[in-house]
């Protein structure tokens, strides 16, 4: 008999005595409820007769399967590029505010389902065999046989022969299920690696080739055999990259996240009275949106008036040592693909990255080759280092080969799986990789007198990041891949191959050391730079390699050195700390090893974590004030990281970015100076145990339309008048069904239909428990939208580090905070029945709550100026109110309280007063990790989050009971300092023009104009043009327009101080 979760609404009158009514309790502390709003997918596309409609009037035909109400608005428009008018759709905002912006000349004609919402943790993982949980075998009682066959010793036994009888005797074991098993095929599969990982090879293997590159070795005048000479290194392999793109495209299986007109994507929630720019993919990027449109411009073929379409591409590579103890190494280049969302090419069950090269080093017989041919005597290593460059870029000509150029300047025409013949144009984008093979891409010298691969900054003026010289600066002096460059690395190398010199000879010095260039020529330029292709802007920022095995490991070692250098235990204090640190979400935050302060074998992941936890760790155990430096120091740095890593930016959160990075600059250089048979039975044992698991557990979501999931089995009751009696001294216990019954009295009378209140004439005792007893649970999977639209689940667990729980402040709460937080004691359910007013029936109503332990904000801040933490304690036990319990539709989601280590613990005796609550390992206070990841981070910038409904609703502003995208809402003031101005306001039907779509900047408007400004040229940037002084070949002497006087600084509105944002 199922229990009803809902009745009529009914009305009674209370009429018990006065003496039996109980007061209502005021002080009860409560979250305020909300609702997550669940990521929606786009809006439908544009009718396909709009096509044909100009920037007047004329309404498009409507088909039967398109909505009344047209999604799609034309707006007469003009881009903010120089280029003709052109008309835009803009189509209609859904319910987060998002809406897309086309140009009217490339319409999509294809819209990829946006199926990639959900969290990879939300998704059930079949296995192998489909529904068949005894794969390989066709049934239980083969597989029972199987078990029994390879899990018995070489010796028959009694035991073994019992356990056959058992099985044979058991009621599930039918005979005719093992009469057809093709048992030596079953076998061979159980032996077999579960993960076919050269399945994608085999498939692949017929578009690998083997090239022989050779490079030509010069060697000077004074050599045995002087003059170049070829070598050649003949394993190369590698693939076509005009037949990868044209498998991409023909591959149904990915055309469905395969995107070939860009859009602009806008934001106008309600608290905004105009649109914000969203930053989320490859093809709404800025870049993506002027190469599509300078595709549109030019002249199409002769005779071809197929749509045209940009395919971006995306490399990678990155060199790695395969053995800890050899030095087999491996060099891959892989390819992806900018039109396919980066949410699916995160998952490498999607199969979206492309291996297209294995790039060779110098083999060892190399030296013997050089060897021979100079004499008897070895050359210097700058022969060695010039070659291995001459080599990298030999391989790269080879992937860059003519079927490509062509497909690059004249495109490449391909029926795709929508039927739609294209004319596909590639187009390289980005190139990531870290510091050592930047270099080799960029053709610059390694750490040399200018180091950064994008521009001619010296190495002595780095320390000046985020200034506002720096800023001015990197525009100014950009490398650009010009003729003028070309020409130098030319000439010197007619000087090494035609005229004998020395690699390193001053004579080649003298041409390329005032910019840190090398005498090799770049296969980029050489192949694409007749079409306007700039190598250097497709380098793009490798976070892994540059911050976290970078900045941040730099600053972490030195870090630990002056905790070596002070006296006493401070390391292992520290790591101390870190063990005790609990563990967050999957994956987020995992155990720390036991000793951190050794670095053993620590990967990325392992400085990330260290990172986000941090602050904490490090508490108190500098003297000040290089505590308090070293603290704001951590904080900046933890939120410049979660900032960098966030996969959804707004124009907002990019000026809050370019603050924090200004911030950081300041505080790094402030740092500076402070611191001058047996796989068969195991794979028998892991489907025995994924059997009894699935019978065991509670079922996981796979769809996220619920908020919460508790399991609704009944196994694990707990009888109250037992309980009660076994911890009548618990502090944690007392008051405890008291506390249950006003708790469920409201929830469930409004199960009931109502709606007279609470007030003082209700008694709780009209709350009874079905049986008295309640049902506990062991897990509670919590779904939430994340900051980018990504539903999201969490494991909730009271007996593990994911425990507590964050919720919203109730409205009429006093305190200025949003959220409140606490720790799970535990997960329960009761069958509830009401007797009291406005009942409806008996029967009996499940509802879930949550037994807590209130946590007390000590110091809260939301305010980004203070560098600090939320900081916190629980609620002393012998407060009334220390323990409670929460709807569980109330939580938030899961947080990361980190104890307060300079504090110490609760008790020092380690003897904890509840067994309940197990209170031995407390500690005095908790900070509130808001870095743990990036959702948690965008969660205190109210606001900004574009998935976090509940957070623009709160702002000042909003209309109240309003979620409409497009009402009217005051202006947001960031809390950081930000000021929101605009006077353009794109609303639907609006007539706007490109450029006022581009120039809705909600970035900070205090910036001196002469480096904010999008053009890098010199006028614009209102710089003497007796600074810059031009040579004969046209080239800017970048050193004059590194220093100027104090007069000109000012003049500027620059100067050398860190006279910089405030927060």
């Amino acid at each position: 008999m199922g229990i009803p979760t809902q009745g009529p609404s009914c009305n009674g009158n209370d009429s018990l005595p006065l003496s039996l009514r109980r007061a209502r309790r005021t002080n009860r502390k409560l979250p305020m409820r909300f609702r997550d709003m669940l990521p929606e997918l786009p809006m439908p596309l544009p009718p396909a007769a709009i096509s044909s409609l100009t920037s007047g009037n004329r309404e498009p035909s409507i088909t039967p399967f398109q909505p009344v109400r047209q999604p799609w608005e034309v707006l007469s428009c003009h881009s903010s590029l120089p280029v003709p008018p052109h008309a835009l759709f803009k189509s209609q905002s859904n319910s987060f505010g998002l809406f897309r912006v086309y140009d009217i000349r490339t319409l999509p004609c294809h819209d990829p389902v946006l199926n990639e919402l959900t969290s990879e943790h939300m998704k059930v993982d079949k296995p192998a065999g489909g529904d068949n949980p005894f794969h390989p075998y066709p049934n239980e009682s083969s597989m029972l046989l199987g078990e029994w066959y390879w899990n018995q010793s070489s010796l028959q036994s009694k035991n073994s022969f019992k356990w056959l009888l058992s099985i044979i005797g058991n009621q599930d074991f039918d005979p005719e299920d093992i009469r057809n098993t093709k048992w030596a095929m079953v076998d061979r599969e159980l032996g077999e690696l579960e993960n076919k990982a050269t399945e994608e090879w085999l498939n692949e293997c017929e578009g690998w080739k083997k090239t022989s590159i050779s490079i030509s070795v010069p060697f000077h005048r004074r050599c045995l055999h002087p003059g170049p000479a070829q070598y050649s290194v003949e394993d190369f392999y590698h693939r076509s990259l005009v037949s990868v793109i044209r498998e991409k495209v023909l591959d149904p299986s990915h055309h469905r996240i395969f995107y070939y007109e860009p859009y602009e994507l806008h934001w106008h929630p309600p608290h905004k009275d105009h649109p914000v720019r969203v930053h989320r993919e490859a093809f709404t990027s800025s870049a993506f949106l002027e190469s599509h449109r300078q595709l549109q411009d030019s002249p199409a073929e002769p005779g071809c008036d197929l749509p045209r379409c940009i395919v971006a591409l995306m490399f990678w590579s990155d060199a790695t040592v395969l053995t800890s103890f050899g030095d087999t190494k491996l060099w891959p280049v892989y390819m992806y693909f900018g039109n396919e969302l980066k949410y699916g090419r995160c998952q490498p069950s999607n199969h979206l990255c492309a291996h297209v090269a294995y790039l060779q080093t110098l083999p060892d017989n190399f030296k013997d080759f050089v060897f021979e041919h100079a004499g008897n005597k070895m050359p210097g290593g700058s022969l060695f280092t010039h070659c291995h460059r001459e080599l990298f870029h030999a391989q790269w000509k080879a992937l860059l080969d003519d079927d490509f150029i062509q497909a690059y300047e004249h495109g490449m025409v391909l029926t795709c799986c929508d039927r739609i013949q294209r004319r596909l144009y590639p187009r390289i984008f980005t190139y990531s990789a870290d510091y050592p093979e930047k270099v080799l891409i960029a053709n610059i010298r390694n750490l040399g007198s200018y180091p950064c691969p994008c521009c001619l900054i010296p190495k002595d003026h780095l320390q000046n990041l985020a200034t506002k010289r720096d800023f001015l600066q990197r525009r100014i002096l950009a490398r650009q891949d010009t003729k003028e460059r070309r020409l130098k690395v030319t000439a010197s190398r007619q000087l090494i191959y035609n005229k004998g010199y020395v690699v390193g000879t001053p004579q080649v010095e003298a041409l390329l050391k005032e910019e840190s260039l090398v005498p090799t020529m770049n296969a980029f330029s050489k192949r694409l730079s007749h079409t306007g292709f700039d190598f250097f802007l497709m380098l793009v920022v490798d976070l892994l390699h540059e911050f976290e095995l970078g900045v941040w490991k730099a600053v972490f070692i030195h870090l630990l050195r002056m905790l070596e250098s002070l006296r006493g235990d401070q390391l292992a204090e520290l790591d101390r700390r870190y063990q005790n640190v609990p563990t967050f979400g999957c994956s987020t935050i995992c155990q720390f090893r036991k000793n951190v302060s050794e670095l053993k074998q620590m990967a990325a992941r392992d400085f990330e974590d260290l990172l986000r936890c941090a602050l904490p760790a490090f508490e108190a155990l500098l003297p000040d004030p290089h505590n308090t430096q070293v603290a704001k120091l951590l904080f900046l740095l933890a939120h410049w990281h979660s900032l960098a890593k966030l996969r959804l930016h707004t124009d907002e959160t990019l000026a809050i970015f370019e603050k924090v990075t200004v911030c950081l600059g300041i505080e790094l250089r402030t740092f500076t100076n402070l611191v001058s048979i047996e796989q068969r039975q195991t794979r028998i044992r892991q489907i025995r145990a994924e059997i009894e698991t699935q019978k065991k557990m509670d079922p996981v979501p796979d769809v996220p339309d619920q908020h919460h999931i508790i399991g609704k089995t009944q196994n694990f009751l707990v009888d109250i008048v037992p309980f009660m009696q076994t911890h009548s001294n618990d502090p944690a216990v007392a008051d405890f069904v008291h506390k249950l019954k006003s708790h469920l009295l409201p929830r469930i009378q409004a199960m009931h239909g109502y709606s007279g209140g609470l007030d003082q004439g209700l008694d709780d005792s009209n709350v009874i428990f079905n049986g008295d007893r309640i049902y506990k649970h062991m897990i509670m999977h919590l779904n939430f939208t994340s900051y980018n639209l990504h539903c999201k689940t969490e494991a909730l667990n009271p007996r593990s580090s994911n425990r507590n729980v964050m919720m919203l402040v109730s409205e009429d709460a006093p305190s200025d905070h949003p959220y409140c937080y606490a720790r799970m004691l535990g997960i329960f359910h009761a069958n509830v029945i009401y007797t009291g007013p406005g009942s409806i029936d008996y029967l009996p109503r499940r509802v879930e709550f949550l037994w807590v332990w209130w946590f007390d904000l000590q110091h809260r801040t939301l305010s980004w100026e203070d560098p600090t933490l939320d900081k916190g304690r629980f609620l002393p036990m012998h407060q009334p109110h220390a323990f409670g319990f929460v709807d569980p539709n109330d939580v938030l989601r899961c947080c990361h309280l980190i104890p307060s280590f300079a504090d110490g613990r609760l008790h020092s005796d380690g003897v904890a007063l509840s067994c309940e609550v197990s209170d031995g390992d407390v500690w005095r206070s908790y900070y509130v990790n808001r870095f743990v990841d990036c959702d948690m981070m965008m969660r205190y910038h109210l606001g900004l989050g574009v998935g976090h409904v509940y957070g623009y609703k709160c702002m000042p502003g909003t209309p109240t009971g309003s979620s409409q995208p497009d009402s009217e809402g005051a202006a947001m003031a960031v809390n950081v300092g930000i000021c929101v101005n605009s006077d353009v306001d794109v609303r639907e039907g609006d007539e706007v023009t490109a450029h006022e779509l581009d120039s809705e900047e909600s970035g900070p408007k205090d910036l001196d104009s002469s480096w904010s400004s999008k053009s890098g040229s010199v006028s614009d940037l209102d710089v003497d043009s007796n600074e810059l002084v031009t040579s004969d070949k046209g080239s800017v002497n970048f050193k004059a327009a590194m220093y100027h006087s104090s007069a000109e600084d000012s003049e500027l509105g620059l100067d050398n101080s860190e006279d910089m944002y405030e927060f």
